[in-house]
C-alpha cells in the first residue's frame, strides 16, 4: 500500500514538473515587453519616496503618501 502510495505521488510530482518545464515563450516575451517599454516602478518610486518623504507613523508623509496609493490604484486612474 506505502509502496503505491510512494509511486503515486513521485508520477504525479514527475508529471507537474514537467508540465512546468514547458514555457510559453510569446507569453514570456509579453511579460519581458511590459517591464521593459511600460514599467512604471520608477515614477511610483518617485512619488513614494520624493514627494511624500519619509513615512513614520501618523507623519503628514504617510498620509500624502496613502492618499497618493488610493488615488493611482484607483480603476481608470493613469
Amino acid at each position: 500500500m506505502k509502496r503505491k502510495l510512494l509511486y503515486v505521488l513521485l508520477l504525479t510530482a514527475g508529471t507537474i514538473g514537467s508540465a512546468s518545464a514547458q514555457t510559453d515563450q510569446e507569453m514570456l516575451d509579453r511579460i519581458k515587453n511590459e517591464g521593459l517599454e511600460r514599467s512604471q516602478v520608477m515614477a511610483t518610486a518617485f512619488q513614494l519616496t520624493d514627494v511624500a518623504g519619509p513615512r513614520l507613523a501618523n507623519s503628514p508623509g504617510l498620509k500624502r503618501a496613502q492618499d497618493w496609493a488610493v488615488n493611482a490604484l484607483k480603476p481608470g486612474a493613469q
